[in-house]
């Protein structure tokens, strides 16, 4: 009379199962070291979500090619249903060569090797070559599996870098260090420690110094897209410094950074960029040329040199400040396809004073979302400079 019916389900869902053993046929890596990428204990309930987060796992480690997770039902034993993942061995070495251009970096060139596994316990190698027009490195890093053996890792590295910063300066550094990176929670958290010996002229400055530079950073991304994100956010702090023991001098230094994105429309973003460091120091003179605050460039204030924004000497040579504060506000937008504009104010600089008076660049640019990230050329009035009416900046890369 009511047209209505009431419906009831009864559901026959059998007899639960569980997991019974669970092998992993390879025989590239140690069965022990192998095993501690298995999260399921033999008798917790069945679930299909566990396999496909241990298949993922053993495809994300990079030493399996391709990874495939059997259960097998029919084999069950009182209801224990025992598993088979079968592995196809990923090649022991990768190369790769990167060829890009920059405005502040001008061409660069990356060479690099990776040895996936030197031993059945995980361990690799990686070494690269970087050269650019202001930055020439070469690197070596022995990395050991901790922890979450996806993410976590125990690095030695060794790297020799030489630098040429505004107004003619230059260093020559070499590098020492060894790090413990690894998840924390929903962060990713570094410890380090570093022996940098460095050579550099900057200004009337004309040093060689020595330090040991213990230090942690903490960092987070959240994103609906890496390359191309919608709705986002990253973000990082690092502390570090030195004692003044086996040092020229002592420091301390932090350094926070955030980058937001959020949607405007279907097809326009809104993004905001920020940066602040600050530092207190014995003696800035011997201060190692990488642990100076610089800005300027295309991820800094555009409309401004690369490193060109911080305090000068005597002669007039840019050579570093002690703070830092940067921050932009842009609009992006797609009109045809992947193609699109943008609109953008930077602002901020370096100084050797707490919240150094910023200087500010203003400017449009074209988009083009490239399978490797957002290529942006960008054209920037610098408010505060006569010298200069524009300044043409070009950089590729994700957005967070």
């Amino acid at each position: 009379a009511q047209q209505q019916a009431q419906v009831h389900l009864l559901l026959d869902t059998g007899q639960r199962y569980f997991f019974g053993p669970i092998s992993i046929e390879q025989d590239i890596l140690d069965p022990d070291f192998v095993q501690q990428f298995v999260h399921i204990r033999e008798g917790e309930p069945f679930s299909t979500e566990a396999l496909l987060e241990l298949q993922l796992a053993l495809s994300d480690s990079s030493y399996f090619n391709t990874v495939e997770v059997n259960p097998q039902r029919t084999a069950a034993v009182d209801f224990h249903v025992p598993v088979i993942v079968t592995t196809e061995p990923a090649k022991p070495r990768r190369y790769a060569i990167g060829l890009g251009y920059g405005t502040d970096t001008g061409p660069r060139l990356s060479l690099s090797t990776e040895f996936r596994r030197i031993n059945r316990r995980g361990h690799s190698i990686l070494t690269d070559i970087r050269l650019s027009e202001i930055l020439q490195t070469a690197g070596a890093q022995y990395q050991i599996p901790i922890g979450n053996l996806v993410s976590d890792r125990l690095t030695f590295s060794s790297r020799i870098e030489s630098e040429s910063f505004a107004d003619g300066g230059n260093s020559d550094r070499f590098t020492l260090g060894a790090s413990r990176n690894e998840e924390w929670g929903p962060l990713q958290r570094r410890l380090y420690i570093n022996y940098q010996h460095e050579n550099f002229s900057l200004g009337e400055e004309d040093s060689t110094v020595d330090f040991f530079i213990p230090g942690f950073s903490l960092s987070q991304l959240r994103t609906d897209d890496v390359l191309f994100p919608r709705r986002g956010y990253s973000w990082s702090t690092d502390l570090r410094g030195s004692p003044g023991v086996i040092s020229n001098t002592s420091f301390a230094r932090i350094d926070l950074a955030g980058k937001l994105v959020l949607p405007l429309g279907e097809r326009g973003r809104l993004l905001l960029r920020s940066r602040l460091g600050a530092m207190s120091v014995q003696d800035f003179t011997v201060l190692p040329t990488s642990e100076r605050f610089f800005a300027g460039g295309d991820q800094s204030v555009r409309g401004y040199d690369y490193q060109t924004l911080a305090p000068e000497d005597a002669s007039g040579d840019v050579v570093g400040g002690q703070y830092l504060a940067v921050g932009s506000i842009e609009l992006d937008y797609l009109f045809v396809g992947n193609f699109g504009a943008a609109v953008f104010v930077d602002g901020g600089n370096a100084a050797d004073d707490f919240l150094p008076s910023p200087k500010t660049g203003a400017g449009i640019g074209f988009r083009w979302r490239s399978p490797v990230g957002m290529l942006r050329i960008d054209v920037a009035h610098p408010f505060d400079d006569s010298d200069d009416d524009y300044r043409l900046h070009i950089s590729i890369g994700p957005t967070l």
